[in-house]
């Protein structure tokens, strides 16, 4: 088959397209499924070859009213979640009522805001359906409707573990099956759940006041805006820790403190509440700290028919003011995959591992920092520490002259400085100098402008930190006094 936007050729029943991204509509393919309800206005109906011509009109044109509906709910956006299968009061969805009904359809859902969703089969969709209904109302367990293995039920929980980040008190680690004697097939799916789930609606009462202030600061902003004031409001809000709930969103937006994969299901869940299709991708990274390839989780965010990777969790140094200056970078901030797949130079890299290897390819480059504002994202970094953007080291001369210039344009006196210092090489020689090379490049020449009556030399000492972990700026405080 080949790809509707890129004419590219592609996988038989490919859901995105390995060379451009886009979503592929495949349902034309598929000439065993009888109508079911969707949210996608670009997605094609088609009812089984072996319905009779009037049922077909009559699908025809249910058809045509579910695509007006779909492209109304496109052109308004609103909540993802919105547009999932409705429960009843006991948190079942219709299609729980009864057991193992042969050919039974799923409800259908939104399969470009829920991509691993839309990888199952039908039998498989109204397994997810069954239990994303279990998880959301909170109950035991449930009967699926399908035999399926215990493997191909892991995957379904994986799915909905990736799918939904609004899903806080669900444990996957936690799940349980029965399993029939006789088929060896799941008949009982047992959900997992952590301790949130003990007071689950008080707890999510507070999630939704938390996400509620953020969501409502957002009113107005185009798509882009609003995914830079949520990466800039988690980074200034969050801190990098471990805990207990570090794996969802309670630890991101209750207790402001959790990991990558905090981060990414925050994200995620700010741009699903606003309509966007944001996905949580799980790979490995190149830790420079740890010196070790380690798990990490990022989003991919589809933004103008594009997707972008955002890597919140690399660009938050806004709270480690026992490493570095709080700051945000923007390193991270809508990249294409190939950007940093590998940095050999800097032994940093960054690989989609396992199922983040099936969510769409990144490959535009229109929404990174640079292209977006013109310059590059150290220049942001500059402004938020309040440093001028001439104050940029990048050679031993350029240090030296910097210092030079404070002392003659201050005169005799103490110096409290700040400044970037640029290029891992630069930095190394600057703090390899010598005292000689000190008095020859800088003492020496202030003495012979400003003369020497009134003070004997200069005392100097700084520290300095790195903006980015493999070194190749840092922010130096340096402290240079006549005595």
């Amino acid at each position: 088959m080949f790809c509707g936007n890129c004419g590219k050729k592609i996988p038989n029943d490919a859901k995105f397209c390995n060379h451009c991204g886009a979503f592929q509509n495949n349902t034309s393919a598929q000439t065993d499924r009888t109508l079911q309800q969707t949210y996608t206005s670009d997605r094609q109906k088609k009812s089984s070859a072996s319905k009779s011509g009037v049922r077909g009109k009559i699908q025809t044109i249910l058809v045509v009213v579910a695509m007006v509906i779909a492209a109304t709910i496109m052109v308004y956006g609103g909540d993802i979640f919105d547009r999932q299968p409705s429960s009843d009061s006991q948190g079942n969805t219709a299609l729980q009522n009864t057991h193992l009904v042969e050919n039974k359809e799923p409800q259908g859902m939104d399969e470009e805001a829920f991509p691993f969703y839309a990888l199952l089969i039908d039998s498989k969709k109204v397994v997810y359906e069954e239990a994303l209904a279990c998880i959301e109302s909170g109950n035991d367990s449930f009967l699926p409707s399908s035999k399926l293995s215990e493997s191909a039920v892991r995957t379904i929980l994986n799915y909905i573990h990736y799918d939904q980040p609004q899903l806080f008190w669900f444990d996957i680690q936690k799940c349980d099956f029965v399993i029939d004697s006789e088929t060896g097939k799941v008949s009982e799916i047992r959900i997992g759940y952590n301790s949130l789930a003990d007071n689950l609606e008080y707890n999510k009462k507070l999630v939704e006041n938390a996400t509620e202030e953020i969501l409502s600061e957002v009113a107005g902003l185009s798509d882009l805006e609003a995914e830079r004031f949520f990466h800039d409001y988690i980074c200034k809000n969050i801190t990098y820790q471990s805990g207990v709930y570090d794996q969802n969103i309670y630890s991101a937006f209750v207790e402001n403190k959790t990991v990558c994969a905090g981060y990414a299901r925050a994200l995620q869940y700010l741009m699903m509440k606003r309509g966007v299709p944001c996905y949580y991708c799980v790979g490995t990274l190149y830790d420079v700290e740890e010196q070790d390839w380690v798990y990490h989780a990022w989003n991919i965010i589809k933004l103008n028919g594009n997707y972008y990777n955002c890597d919140l969790t690399w660009d938050d140094f806004y709270n480690e003011a026992d490493k570095y200056p709080s700051y945000i970078s923007y390193e991270h901030f809508n990249t294409s995959d190939a950007q940093y797949i590998l940095d050999g130079e800097n032994n940093l890299g960054r690989l989609r591992t396992g199922d983040g290897i099936l969510l769409p390819a990144c490959n535009a480059d229109d929404m990174n920092y640079q292209a977006l504002y013109g310059t590059e994202w150290e220049n942001d970094v500059i402004g938020q520490l309040e440093l001028d953007a001439g104050y940029m080291i990048d050679s031993v001369d350029s240090f030296f002259a910097f210092l030079y210039n404070q002392a003659i344009a201050g005169g005799i006196g103490n110096y409290s400085l700040a400044f970037i210092v640029r290029g891992s090489d630069t930095i190394e020689r600057i703090a390899n100098l010598s005292n000689d090379e000190y008095l020859y490049h800088l003492i020496d020449p202030v003495a012979d402008s400003i003369g020497r009556s009134g003070w004997s030399g200069m005392s100097w000492n700084y520290q300095y930190y790195p903006l980015w972990p493999y070194n190749e700026y840092a922010y130096m405080e340096f402290q240079l006094d006549f005595y």
